[in-house]
């Protein structure tokens, strides 16, 4: 991106990166990713990152890609305001099948949605490997034992 201030925001706080969202342009998100854009950046109007309107806006591909690169997918996005997850965004709009890919299908330390393997006990819960579900086990141990019969 030669040239381009990736920092820039619009009066409102938009950046390139939500715009990019919004409009489903996946292209050019994965550029602006390559460039060391701010994934965690929120609008100063409601705190909105860009991996809830990619969301809001059904673009899958794109909450893919920000999920890869590390955004927080269980992070309220609406600093002040209703306190939504971007998957409970995407419920909203009536996108069940997104909702459910970005509550689920992903690592629960680290957000990696590539080769996650489900909990073996309780079947609820991701990881991407045995390290982070040994991380995780303190935390998740109460839910996993809970859910068998």
């Amino acid at each position: 991106m030669r040239g381009a201030d990736k920092k820039a925001k619009t009066e409102k706080g938009w950046t390139s990166l939500h715009i990019a969202c919004v409009n489903g342009h996946s292209s050019v998100v994965r550029l602006l990713l390559d460039s060391g854009a701010d994934i965690e950046v929120g609008t100063t109007e409601k705190g909105v990152t860009p991996i809830a309107l990619a969301c809001t806006y059904n673009h899958k591909k794109i909450v893919r890609l920000l999920a890869d690169a590390g955004a927080k997918i269980d992070r309220a996005c609406h600093s002040g305001s209703c306190g939504c997850t971007p998957a409970m965004l995407a419920a909203t709009v009536g996108n069940k099948d997104l909702s459910e890919y970005i509550d689920i299908r992903h690592c629960k330390v680290c957000n990696k949605t590539d080769n996650v393997l489900k909990c073996s006990r309780c079947e609820k819960v991701y990881y991407c490997g045995k390290e982070h579900q040994n991380a995780n086990w303190e935390d998740h141990k109460k839910v996993c034992k809970s859910s068998k019969v």
